[in-house]
């Protein structure tokens, strides 16, 4: 089945999440003061395990150069490649 899924997630620095394989990433947004993640995803593929980066505006993203942006949340000023 093909569906949108929320994900929060907590903190600063590496994020683990498990999507089913070939989740697209739609959105990150604040919800009920927390920072969450939407995708798409297709609930009858395996799920994975990917890694994301919080990290603050002007923060080093420790020579982990080739990744790919997602977006930006405003409280508190962090955005997650």
């Amino acid at each position: 089945m093909i569906a949108v899924y929320k994900y929060p997630f907590t903190g600063q620095g590496f994020i683990d999440l498990y999507l089913p394989e070939g989740a697209e990433i739609l959105s990150i947004q604040i919800r009920d003061g927390s920072p969450c993640m939407w995708a798409k995803v297709d609930t009858d593929r395996m799920k994975e395990q990917r890694r994301f980066i919080v990290s603050g505006t002007g923060q080093s993203l420790g020579g982990y150069g080739n990744l790919a942006f997602i977006g930006t949340f405003q409280e508190p000023p962090y955005f997650l490649v």
